[in-house]
């Protein structure tokens, strides 16, 4: 999608326990760069992007199909060089969100920041 300097745009990243014993999620994401501002918010609209850039973010305890919704704000500044988001700000924005099991951080997953967009 596009969006304008200083609009913002909300993506939702669902973290899904695919195990079969509870277990909960470590969730990973990259920052803000030169031309985005980008925050995470937990269902309760706590900010909680520091833990989540630092990758120390942990999910409440999910059963074997649950999921939690994290919700990804990111604001085209107001700044932002032209083009909007020139390399290497493109691959920054692009970069995967990273979800592993806390139980056995070898059990992976890897998913794209742009899964739902809400606005």
């Amino acid at each position: 999608g596009t969006a304008t300097r200083g609009q913002k745009v909300n993506y939702i990243i669902t973290a899904q326990n695919d195990a079969p014993v509870a277990d909960k999620l470590k969730i990973r994401g990259h920052s803000s760069n030169s031309a985005f501002a980008v925050r995470y918010y937990d269902t309760a609209g706590t900010v909680i992007t520091p833990q989540i850039v630092a990758g120390t973010y942990t999910t409440r305890r999910l059963n074997p199909g649950q999921s939690v919704d994290i919700r990804m704000e990111i604001t085209l500044k107001t700044n932002a060089p032209p083009p909007a988001c020139p390399l290497p700000c493109h691959e920054l924005l692009t970069r995967p969100v990273t979800i592993a099991s806390k139980a056995n951080p070898n059990q992976t997953d890897t998913i794209r920041t742009t899964t739902t967009r809400l606005n």
